[in-house]
């Protein structure tokens, strides 16, 4: 499954880049992630790094591994799953 959404935000690239590229705070937009976490030694946004999503909704929760499939600062951070 693949989702995509495009929202306008008055901030600059930069900015959005640094608070979606730290997917620790996934949580505090999402209704649904819980928590994400860093995998082993992973120190953040770059192909191939790993991290784990913890989500509830409804009574039910789950967590899925994902991988990061591309990084373009600035550009692009879109995850996959494992």
């Amino acid at each position: 499954m693949r989702d995509e959404v495009t929202t306008e935000i008055a901030a600059t690239p930069e900015k959005v880049w640094s608070l979606v590229a730290d997917v620790t705070r996934m949580d505090q937009w999402s209704p649904v992630i819980e928590r994400c976490e860093w995998m082993a030694d992973e120190a953040g946004p770059e192909v191939g790094a790993r991290f784990v999503g913890h989500n509830r909704q409804t009574g039910a929760r789950w967590s899925r591994e994902c991988a990061i499939t591309a990084c373009d600062p600035v550009r692009e951070l879109p995850k996959g799953r494992t």
